[in-house]
């Protein structure tokens, strides 16, 4: 079915992505789709979109609401450098190791 729609967004908005990350694709089959085929549809063509001329859908360019429903359930790499640590992680272990890993 992703084939399927981006062939015709390709077509519609004269793209050329050429299918999905492979982490992204992962997360799309362990998804539940609460809103079915409709979901997945408007998922991809907004994917697309913010895609640009990238050649690759990636977790980047999902809708807001999908991003937040795959964090919570799985982990995914940004497409841009995937062995680069976030600024944020590395914020949070420079605290944990300045308190010596105390959470409380």
């Amino acid at each position: 079915m992703i084939s399927h729609f981006i062939t015709m967004y390709n077509s519609i908005y004269q793209t050329q992505v050429q299918g999905v990350s492979p982490g992204l694709m992962e997360a799309f089959r362990k998804y539940p789709w609460p809103g079915n085929i409709r979901e997945l549809d408007h998922v991809i063509e907004s994917a697309m979109c913010m895609a640009g001329d990238e050649s690759l859908i990636a977790f980047d360019h999902l809708p807001p609401h999908l991003k937040t429903g795959l964090k919570t359930d799985f982990v995914i790499p940004s497409h841009k450098n995937p062995a680069a640590p976030s600024p944020v992680a590395e914020e949070i272990a420079g605290t944990l190791e300045e308190v010596k890993n105390n959470r409380s």
